[in-house]
Order: structure tokens, then C-alpha cells, then sequence
């Protein structure tokens, strides 16, 4: 019989990349996408080991870990926190508290790094449980441009969690990440150091995505290097608009992580 992970999870992208990552190694995978479902799932079917976000609507992790405490059947699960707060935060040794075994922070490594970390705790060869990890992944074959090095990606976006998880899934795909949390400061970066590709959100604060490719295309260093826009609805103004600055492709959210990693690399390949 495969082992059984439960993700509580709120949000859909995190946990639809890593749920796919877990069942490719043999794991059988149930999400849950809040606190109270989480229960509901511990009750009727308990898994072998639980990830837990501590943010989540209804009950916030660390109620589902008092809930998994306070059950003898349950008590003795491992469970996986996963957070956006660092190691050393309140909300993290919270958790410890209430009887987290181990915990990694969104965006400190890749998606296949994570994984493998729970297929060791499941087998047992994780010796420090709650501690931030040192050691850096094994990077799978990266893609590469003419000069033999990883594609660097400048992620401009405003929303820092959105960040986080792009940044997570890009590393995981072999890519270099900078981030920028407005418009000013994509502008900044690229100026210093100039990416293989943009991803760009059309609303951000200072400039908006619109201004911030009007100074990207009128710029001899920037204005051949693709930009994706990211935009949270069909405007078709906006697309316009855009195709006229000089934007080669738009993602609009919600999209998946193979959408996202298919419409890089074709603009990469252009």
C-alpha cells in the first residue's frame, strides 16, 4: 500500500504542483483547502503524514495541530508546516508548539527538494525535524542559453506571496529568479543586471505594468527581451495596449504551473 500525504492547503497552485510531485514519486495524495476540511479528512481517513499551511479559512494550522494532538489515533503523525513567516517567527514556533515535527518557508527551495525531504521523514532519515535547511538542493539539468548558463527571469509583481510561489516553481524548472515588488524597482534590476525574460503584472504600485514596458521598449539594453503579462482578467484594451508596447505573450490569472512554464519557454525559444 502507497503512503498517504494529506495537504491542507488554501491555495490551489501550491497545492495542485505539489500534490503532482508527490503522487510522481508513489505517494496517494488528499488536499484539503481549509482548516475545518483538514478535520474532516483526519477523522475519516488518516494519512501516514500531514503538510500543513498555518494560514487557512475556518481553522488556522495550528488548530488542526491541536485538533491532531489532542487524538490518540493521530498524535503521533508527522506534520509538515509549511509557512510564508520565517523559521524563527512567531507564528512558526506557534506551531512548534502545538506540535509541528518539521518545517520548511515557502520559496527557500524547490518543489523537488521538498519532496524528497518528505519521502526521507516518511522513511526516516530526517534527523534534525524542526530546524531551517542549509543545505541546498541538487538542481536538475537546467536549461541553458548559447553562453551555458540558467535563463534569469525578473518576476515583477507586487503581490509577495504570488512571488513566492512563482519563485518556488521557476527554481524548480532549472531557471535564475529576481523579484520585484513594483514597477520602479523591475526597472532598477534590469537596469543592473539584465534578464533573459520579464514576467510582469499589469497592476502594481509606483508605474504600472503598462508604464514600466513603455520605458522597457524604449531602452536599447531591454527592449529585446521578451515580457509575458500577467493580468487578472480578459481586458482586451489592456492586451492592446500591451502588444502595442512590445509584450510578447500574457498569462491571466488563475493559470496552472505547466501553463506558466510552457509560455517561458516558447517566448525563450522566440
Amino acid at each position: 500500500m502507497p503512503k498517504k500525504i494529506l495537504i491542507a492547503e488554501d491555495n490551489p497552485l501550491m497545492a495542485k504542483l505539489t500534490r503532482r510531485k508527490l503522487e510522481e514519486i508513489g505517494f496517494e495524495v488528499e488536499v484539503a483547502c481549509d482548516g475545518s476540511e483538514a478535520i474532516s479528512c483526519l477523522e475519516t481517513s488518516p494519512p501516514d503524514l500531514v503538510v500543513l499551511d498555518l494560514i487557512m479559512p475556518n481553522i488556522d494550522g495550528v488548530g488542526v495541530l491541536e485538533f491532531i494532538r489532542s487524538h490518540e489515533n493521530l498524535r503521533e503523525l508527522p506534520v509538515v508546516v509549511v509557512s510564508s513567516s520565517d523559521y524563527l517567527s512567531g507564528v512558526a514556533i506557534a506551531a512548534k508548539n502545538a506540535g509541528a515535527t518539521h518545517f520548511f518557508q515557502k520559496g527557500d527551495s524547490s518543489i523537488s527538494y521538498f519532496v524528497e525531504e518528505i519521502r526521507k521523514i516518511l522513511h526516516g532519515d530526517v534527523s534534525v525535524p524542526y530546524s531551517p535547511k542549509t543545505e541546498q538542493p541538487t538542481p536538475s539539468e537546467p536549461p541553458v542559453t548559447d553562453t551555458g548558463s540558467r535563463p534569469r527571469i525578473l518576476l515583477a509583481d507586487d503581490d509577495r506571496f504570488i512571488v513566492r510561489i512563482l519563485t518556488f516553481l521557476l527554481k524548480d524548472a532549472g531557471y535564475e529568479v529576481d523579484a520585484a515588488v513594483d514597477g520602479l524597482d523591475a526597472l532598477k534590476i534590469a537596469s543592473e543586471k539584465a534578464p533573459a525574460l520579464m514576467l510582469l503584472d499589469s497592476i502594481m504600485p509606483e508605474i504600472s505594468g503598462i508604464e514600466v514596458l513603455d520605458h522597457w521598449k524604449k531602452s536599447e539594453t531591454l527592449r529585446h527581451i521578451p515580457v509575458i503579462m500577467i493580468t487578472t482578467d480578459d481586458d482586451a484594451q489592456l492586451r492592446a495596449t500591451a502588444l502595442e508596447k512590445g509584450a510578447c505573450s500574457f498569462l491571466q490569472k488563475p493559470f496552472t504551473p505547466q501553463e506558466l512554464l510552457d509560455e517561458v519557454s516558447r517566448c525563450l525559444s522566440a
